[in-house]
């Protein structure tokens, strides 16, 4: 079964990953910091803009995955995509040592969750609509 849409989705989102891993990459280089964060407000920043899209990613992939073997509408699925890239891409913004850009963070974290929610809702109609 071709899945287009979740390619599509986790296509973007890959690279999205694999930017912020480089940035913790790159952070640990200047700070010296081999292993966790070393105390490092700046490495704590880093590991967590990468960590927080690693533990969103899987089960966001997830739900727009079976929700688009479900038959879900197109709308219905790139709303759900679009929300989740937009959210992750602004939600790191928020996550600074000095406290980043609240409001980033906030509607990062409110566009992922509608996004989940939409894959939710999208799952429980199916199974029993």
């Amino acid at each position: 079964m071709e899945l287009p849409v979740t390619g599509l989705y986790a296509g973007a989102l890959t690279l999205l990953f694999i930017a912020l891993s480089f940035h913790v990459s790159i952070t640990r280089g200047k700070t010296d910091t081999s292993l966790g964060d070393g105390g490092n407000p700046v490495m704590l920043s880093a590991m967590r803009r990468h960590g927080n899209l690693a533990e969103f990613l899987p089960l966001a992939l997830l739900l727009l995955a079976l929700a688009e073997m479900a038959g879900t509408g197109m709308i219905w699925l790139h709303l759900m995509g679009g929300l989740l890239v937009v959210g992750r891409l602004i939600h790191p913004l928020g996550i600074a040592p000095d406290g980043g850009i609240f409001a980033a963070r906030v509607a990062g974290s409110l566009m992922t969750l509608g996004a989940l929610l939409i894959g939710a809702v999208a799952l429980l109609l199916a199974a029993f609509g």
